[in-house]
C-alpha cells in the first residue's frame, strides 16, 4: 500500500498498561496510516481475543515518530502548536508499508523508506531533547507502522 503524499504527524495521549497495573499517561506523535487498517485488523482482533498481545484499539495504525514523547498531563495549546510548527517543515514523502515484522507482542509492517520517518524522529527529538524517548538509541527499526 502506497501513503498519501503529505503525511502528518498527530499527537496522541494515552495510559498504558504493564503487568496488569496502569503506567502514567503518555503521549506519542504519530503518522496516522488508516489505508492499514485492513491488514491490521485481523491481528488486533485476534489479540482482543486474549490469543497474544494487547488488542486493545486506542490507537489507530500508524508509523511511531517519537514514543515516549511527553507525559500527557504536559501537552496543552502550546506544546500543540510546537508539534504543528515541526510538523510543517517536515517535507512530504511517499512511503509502502510492505514487510511484516515483529516486536515482542506486537506485529507491525515497516516502512519503506525509513529514512523519512527516521528525519522526523530527528526533527523531534531535536526540539524536545529532555523527551524520554530521547536517552534510547534511533534506528530504522524504531520507524514501525502497527496498531495499537
Amino acid at each position: 500500500m502506497t501513503a498519501p503524499v503529505r503525511t502528518v504527524v498527530r499527537l496522541v495521549r494515552s495510559g498504558r498498561r504493564q503487568a496488569g497495573r496502569r503506567l502514567r499517561p503518555a503521549s506519542a506523535l504519530i503518522v496516522p496510516v488508516p489505508a492499514a487498517e485492513p491488514v491490521v485488523r485481523a491481528w488486533q482482533e485476534r489479540c482482543a481475543a486474549g490469543e497474544e498481545g494487547d488488542g486493545r484499539r486506542s490507537v489507530p495504525p500508524h508509523v511511531t515518530v517519537l514514543y515516549p514523547f511527553l507525559p500527557a498531563r504536559r501537552i496543552d495549546v502550546e506544546v500543540e502548536n510546537a508539534v504543528a510548527e515541526v510538523a510543517a517543515r517536515l517535507p512530504p514523502f511517499r512511503f509502502t508499508l510492505t514487510t511484516v515484522r515483529r516486536f515482542p507482542g506486537v506485529l507491525y509492517i515497516a516502512p519503506d523508506p525509513a529514512e523519512p520517518f527516521i528525519a522526523a524522529t530527528e526533527a523531534f527529538r531535536t526540539r524536545w531533547p529532555h523527551c524520554p524517548a530521547v536517552r534510547r538509541p534511533l534506528s530504522a527499526g524504531g520507524a514501525a507502522p502497527h496498531g495499537g
